[in-house]
């Protein structure tokens, strides 16, 4: 666990989702690697897949692109991908803790969907 640049694999929170805020560098975002992800029985490509799904239903929800959503996210998809409840709990409230520490409140765009 730890920033990209040092763990590669999976940014816990999607980092496509924070894209051009002022706080945000992909490279020191939060992530687990991809050996961890093996060692706690995650599946990256079905955690991506799930990623994906998720935001589109987001998007097309109208609901507000906030932080509370993305974490919902964050969540749902590390459990669907294999980890525990409260592995993926945990390594969720690290990421957030991360992002606020690092000044990053709010999502700039909701990964995956394009409005017309």
């Amino acid at each position: 666990m730890g920033e990209y640049r040092h763990t590669g694999g999976h940014h816990v929170h999607a980092k496509k989702a924070f894209e051009g805020h002022i706080n945000y560098d992909p490279k020191k975002g939060f992530s687990i690697s991809n050996e961890l992800m093996a060692k706690i029985g995650v599946q990256h490509k079905v955690v991506t897949i799930a990623q994906q799904k998720l935001f589109r239903e987001l998007g097309k929800s109208g609901k507000p692109n906030t932080m509370k959503e993305h974490t919902r996210i964050a969540v749902e998809v590390l459990i669907k991908g294999g980890a525990t409840k409260e592995k993926a709990r945990s390594l969720v409230a690290t990421s957030l803790n991360d992002l606020r520490n690092k000044g990053v409140r709010v999502p700039t765009d909701i990964p995956w969907f394009k409005t017309k």
